[in-house]
């Protein structure tokens, strides 16, 4: 553990026990979350782990959230550096 200021501790996980996962939401109606488990195979059915679906409002938008907010903070100089012109 690595103290940050006074506001928050950053860990860091284990190598063993990173995961890669992709998150698919769609129109905001349906979620589709799934663990990579081994890349070296020719078809996705074989590779993926563990895979959740939800439709719940809530969990989706539980997802939602921090991909707008980082998706706007991506954005906001680019937008910036258009109207510096």
């Amino acid at each position: 553990m690595q103290e940050w200021g006074e506001f928050a501790d950053i860990r860091y996980i284990p190598e063993e026990l990173q995961t890669q996962i992709t998150i698919g939401i769609y129109d905001r109606k349906s979620l589709l979350v799934g663990e990579l488990k081994d890349d070296s195979k020719d078809s996705s059915y074989e590779a993926m782990g563990l895979g959740t679906y939800s439709n719940s409002a809530s969990t989706i938008s539980s997802c939602v959230s921090p991909l707008e907010k980082e998706w706007n903070v991506r954005e906001i100089p680019k937008s910036a550096s258009f109207y510096r012109r």
